[in-house]
Parts: structure tokens; C-alpha cells; sequence
């Protein structure tokens, strides 16, 4: 076989693995598309019941509830109800498509700038499936997306910053804007956007090249939104505003804080929750890995052991791994004692991690410890 019938065979397989989550996300849109009922559910009775449904009040907007404020939900769940009667036979296959299908897009372009190997592009992009499951944030509350749109917004950014258009002055911009609009869309959005923008700020000033540029700039116009962003966030909080009677934090001393945690990313592994002992030893065991990566990489950048070639990958690598390790860590602490007052015990805690939405996010950040190991061949 000819070198270039090589290459030609090497790009199509990649094409080929990539493809196979876009078959699976297309399916689960057809399916929602096809099975979902037009009746509220859940928190979707609230805003119906007090009569503020389609409201644009900055009352409503700024309304506190689960530990949070989200105006950006809000005002886009007052524009569904006035486009089309906030029918969920229509709400909930559209926000499935534009998060999910935004999920699919961000990644594979960081992934193809980053490995410039269609191949090992599609190999990690395969595994984008882990977050195209049943059982996350569709299916029930119209709202619900709210809580998965942060993430996506934050692969936005890097998207932005890693491109080489527009100039680092607007990159600032963009990334300030789609900050501020992840930071209200949910609590997550502004911590996660914290963790980001201080990771990136430091990794900029080591960085070299036309990508430090863009960092840097990239870096401070996300830092400083997140920090509004979660500045008010705290702020309504401490207040008083918001969060759940009778739930308090749990902290890390804890090891039910632990096992919940780790309960989150065994789910995002699909690991089965009948066989929590294994399940357990195999998620930190991906965990500590991911993790110690995710050290080593950001140690050779700020010594400036890393190939330019190398660069974009481990920013990518570093950043997500940082935003998702600090929001892991923020819904164990909110979640954990919650969780654990409805079946204490020290297996409960961990399966208890599998039963809701929470490790979705985790599943952002799997492609790219697959796609580390373009550094070693």
C-alpha cells in the first residue's frame, strides 16, 4: 500500500469514528423529537402556578432558586413560552440539539487543532458518546438544560481563543460576553469560568507564541466575567436568597464527599453501579491518572518543556480539567448530604452519584486524556 493510499485510509477511519457520535446524537434527537410529551414536570409548575411564565421582569429573571440565580434560563424559557406556548414537544428536542450538537461541534474542532491528525482526532472524538446517554438533562424539566449549557459555553471559549481569527482584542471581548452568559445561566457556569480564566491566565504567561497571545487576552476577558458572574452569585447567596432549608455543605474531610464524587465520574464512565467495589477502584484509578496528566503537563508548559506543537493540546487538556475538577468538586459538596439523608451508608454514597445528571459534565473531559497519548507516540 502506497503511502499515500496510507494517509487517504487514515483519514477516512478517523472521519468514520467521528461520525459514530453524530449518528448516536442524531438518533437521541429524533427520539426526543418523537417520544416527548407536551406536560410540565417538576420545577416547570412554578412558573406556571404564580403566573410569571413568559415574564421578562428582572424580578423574575434575577428570581433565586437551588443555590443559584439564572436569568439566561429564565429569560430563554420566557422566550419559548411567547415563540411556541413553552410546548416541550418542541423546547426540549430543540435545547437537546443546540447543547448537545454544540458539545459535538466545539469538540471536534479543538480536537482537530489540536492533534492535526484526523485519525487521532476521531479516535478521541468517539469518545464524545459517554455524554450522549439517557438519563441526563432531557427527558423531564424543560429547565434542566440550564445546568448542561455552562460547560458547552466554556468549549466555546477555547474554541475562540485557539482560532486564529479575530484579533486578541476581540477574542477578549467574545470570551467576556460568553463568560457572563455561562456565569448566569447556572452557579456552575461562574465557577467553572473562575477555575478556567485563572488557568488560562497562568498558563499565558508561559505560553509561546501567537497561542500565548490569545491566551492571555482570552484569559482575562473570561476571568474577569466569571468573577462578576460568581461574585453575585455569592453575594444573593449569602443573603439569603437562595440554596435549600435543611441541606448544609459537606466537607471534604468527609468521605462520603469522596465516594459521591467518585460515584460521578464511574457513571460518566458508563461503569456498572451493581459492582460498586469495581466501579470504585476503576474510577479514581481515571481520576488520579487524568489527574497526574493533567500536573505534569501544566509543569512542563510553565517550564517551557512543551514542544509548540504540544501547546494547544495541553492548555485544552489542563484548562478542562481544571473547570471540571473544581465543579466535581462543588456539587459533592452541595449534593453529598442530600443524597446521603435519603440512604446513608458508604456504598449508598457512591451509587448514589450515578442517580442524577451531575457527571455529565465529567464526560467533556474524556476525549482529551485519550488524545494525550499523541504526545507519546
Amino acid at each position: 500500500m502506497s503511502l499515500s493510499r496510507t494517509a487517504r485510509f487514515r483519514r477516512l477511519l478517523g472521519y468514520l469514528l467521528a461520525a459514530i457520535p453524530v449518528v448516536v446524537y442524531l438518533g437521541h434527537l429524533a427520539t426526543a423529537a418523537r417520544l416527548t410529551v407536551d406536560f410540565p414536570t417538576g420545577d416547570d409548575w412554578h412558573a406556571l402556578e404564580d403566573g410569571t411564565a413568559g415574564s421578562f421582569d428582572l424580578e423574575y429573571l434575577f428570581a433565586a432558586g437551588n443555590s443559584t440565580i439564572f436569568p439566561v434560563g429564565n429569560a430563554l424559557d420566557s422566550l419559548a413560552m411567547h415563540l411556541f406556548g413553552a410546548d416541550t414537544g418542541i423546547y426540549q428536542p430543540l435545547t437537546l440539539a443546540l447543547v448537545l450538537g454544540g458539545m459535538l461541534l466545539f469538540q471536534w474542532i479543538l480536537l482537530r487543532r489540536a492533534l492535526l491528525d484526523v485519525l487521532l482526532a476521531g479516535i478521541a472524538m468517539s469518545g464524545t458518546v459517554l455524554a450522549l446517554r439517557p438519563g441526563t438533562y432531557w427527558g423531564l424539566e424543560d429547565l434542566a438544560y440550564h445546568q448542561a449549557a455552562p460547560i458547552v459555553l466554556l468549549l466555546s471559549t477555547l474554541v475562540l481563543i485557539s482560532g486564529r481569527r479575530p484579533g486578541v482584542r476581540l477574542v477578549a471581548i467574545g470570551t467576556f460576553a460568553i463568560g457572563l452568559i455561562a456565569g448566569f445561566f447556572y452557579i456552575s457556569g461562574a465557577v467553572s469560568g473562575v477555575a478556567a480564566g485563572a488557568l488560562l491566565a497562568v498558563l499565558g504567561t508561559r505560553l509561546r507564541g501567537s497561542l500565548g497571545r490569545r491566551v492571555r487576552w482570552g484569559s482575562l476577558g473570561l476571568l474577569l466575567a466569571a468573577l462578576i458572574a460568581a461574585g453575585v452569585q455569592v453575594w444573593v447567596a449569602i443573603l439569603g436568597e437562595l440554596g435549600n432549608e435543611g441541606v448544609g455543605l459537606v466537607p471534604p474531610l468527609e468521605p462520603d464527599f469522596w465516594r459521591f464524587l467518585l460515584g460521578q465520574v464511574a457513571q460518566s464512565w458508563a461503569l456498572p453501579s451493581g459492582r460498586p467495589d469495581l466501579a470504585m477502584v476503576v474510577a479514581l484509578a481515571m481520576l488520579a491518572a487524568t489527574d497526574v496528566v493533567a500536573v505534569v503537563l501544566f509543569v512542563r508548559i510553565m517550564r517551557r518543556r512543551l514542544p509548540l506543537r504540544h501547546q494547544l493540546l495541553a492548555t485544552v487538556f489542563v484548562t478542562m480539567t481544571g473547570a471540571i475538577g473544581v465543579y466535581l468538586l462543588v456539587i459533592a459538596a452541595a449534593r453529598t448530604d442530600l443524597m446521603a439523608s435519603i440512604a446513608p451508608g458508604i456504598e449508598d454514597s457512591f451509587v448514589h452519584g450515578f442517580e442524577r445528571y451531575y457527571w455529565w459534565w465529567s464526560t467533556f473531559g474524556w476525549p482529551w486524556p485519550v488524545s494525550y497519548t499523541h504526545l507519546t507516540l
